[in-house]
């Protein structure tokens, strides 16, 4: 190339430089308007989008295995019976050896037993209102062991999914009416519930599920179903603060149809972190 020709591209190039840089913008927004792509105009809103669909009910799978090995299976069910009944803290009537007392409905879960003496006793663990202890067939009955547990969970998920999903969009909006459908009538989780979003409603506190998962359910008298279930939450606070918090919950279901639950009591809900 000679000496001229040199220049000639050189001039050329820096015509088209601009004319290239002016021109890009155009192109880069008619291609977004014939191909419909939200990527080229906000990358972070894909990336966001990725992580609530693929990533996020992905991303305590294993701590959800860690909490459901470390939950023990209880061995079956009691209701107490009595009016009050003692929890003590061996399987035997001993001065002195009362840790707590529990009173009459409650549903506790028992991991072993013992005979003393031919009086069977119950080994119950710890809840955020019970000690961990023993109490006494006699103020209790047993409504269900381990071999009463449900086979087909698959229902089960799905309403605890719609519920833990409903009651979620209802603090969104401080709306009862959102989950109302999926409470018994006059039970008491149906008052707790209203209670419980009128408390975060005047405190300006948000939740967000993260993940869930139901890990136990045994069926009881009555069309009654306990279930445990692992739940994972951001809790944001009035000040803008979030904190992540998990929880093992014990709930009583009932069957009100065939194919039909309602949510009849929260039966204790215990923080992992």
């Amino acid at each position: 190339m000679s000496r001229k020709e040199k220049w000639a591209a050189i001039i050329a190039s820096s015509f088209v430089i601009p004319i290239l840089v002016f021109c890009l913008p155009l192109v880069y927004s008619v291609m977004i308007k014939l191909f419909d792509l939200p990527f080229l105009t906000n990358p972070g809103a894909l990336m966001l989008e990725a992580r609530e669909v693929v990533v996020q009910p992905m991303m305590y799978a294993d701590e959800l295995d860690s909490i459901e090995k470390t939950t023990a299976t209880p061995k079956g069910i009691v209701k107490v019976s009595s009016e009050r009944a003692n929890i003590r803290s061996k399987p035997k009537v001993v001065k002195g050896n009362e840790i707590g007392e529990t009173t009459k409905g409650n549903y506790l879960l028992y991991y072993d037993t013992e005979k003393v003496n031919d009086a069977l006793w119950y080994r119950i663990q710890k809840r955020d209102d019970l000690a961990a202890g023993w109490i006494s067939y006699i103020t209790v009955k047993e409504v269900a062991t381990s071999e009463n547990e449900v086979d087909d969970m698959e229902p089960l998920e799905e309403f605890m999914d719609q519920y833990l999903q409903n009651v979620i969009k209802s603090i969104e909006s401080y709306d009862f009416s959102i989950v109302e459908p999926f409470l018994l009538p006059k039970s008491a989780i149906y008052k707790e519930q209203k209670d419980y979003l009128n408390y975060l409603s005047e405190k300006q506190i948000q939740e967000e599920l993260l993940s869930h998962r139901v890990i136990d359910a045994i069926v009881l008298e009555k069309d009654q179903i306990w279930i445990r279930t692992i739940e994972f939450y951001n809790i944001t606070y009035g000040d803008g603060s979030v904190k992540r918090k998990d929880f093992v919950s014990e709930y009583l279901i009932t069957v009100v149809d065939e194919n039909e639950y309602k949510l009849n009591r929260l039966l204790g809900t215990y923080q992992q972190n």
